[in-house]
């Protein structure tokens, strides 16, 4: 009878222990199926979520050029970092036909976008864009073991006269934990000797 109960017990603290690692932030990866036309149909989104700055890696089916992007196409990322189910900052990744540009937005009550500055964006490769936002520019609250992201692409061209939107996921959004905060000295001076 204690052996089945001691058992129990190590079964019920390994269950604790596994739902409690996403807390500790981590790594994401969400795949997404050949299902929009043009140049940003999303393959991949893969969240490097351990440290700040977050890192996204957005790869695409199809090559392009930054060029290609300049008033065509747009990568969006759609944060929820309040919990409440509503998108409160977009981060904006855009072309002007040279570089790719990151701005970071906040969604006000009313819908309107309140500009917040420019973030770290790199083209990866042929087929990708990574985005580095620093976690303090989100405004998660204190509180917060996780916050919501979806990714939004748009691109006007030949194959998209309309415009083609991509999301990922296709519906829904995703929860990423947040990094485990590190340890502070203890005392107003630090450690005690």
């Amino acid at each position: 009878m204690k052996a089945r109960t001691a058992a129990l017990g190590l079964v019920g603290a390994t269950a604790a222990l596994v739902l409690a690692l996403p807390a500790l932030g981590g790594t994401t990866a969400v795949e997404d199926p050949n299902d929009a036309r043009g140049r940003l149909d999303v393959r991949s989104v893969l969240v490097d979520g351990t440290e700040s700055p977050f890192r996204w890696r957005v790869a695409t089916f199809g090559g392009w050029t930054i060029r290609e992007l300049w008033d065509r196409g747009y990568v969006v990322v759609q944060l929820d970092t309040k919990g409440d189910a509503r998108i409160d900052r977009l981060a904006v990744v855009s072309s002007n036909g040279r570089d790719l540009i990151g701005t970071l937005n906040r969604v006000r009550d009313d819908g309107r976008l309140v500009e917040l500055g420019r973030f770290r964006v790199d083209k990866g490769g042929r087929r990708s864009v990574a985005l580095s936002i620093a976690l303090h520019r989100l405004a998660i609250g204190p509180h917060r073991t996780s916050f919501s992201w979806n990714v939004v692409t748009s691109y006007l061209g030949d194959a998209c006269p309309r415009t083609c939107f991509d999301a990922v996921p296709d519906t829904g959004i995703v929860e990423q934990p947040l990094p485990a905060p590190s340890p502070s000295p203890t005392g107003a001076s630090g450690p005690s000797a």
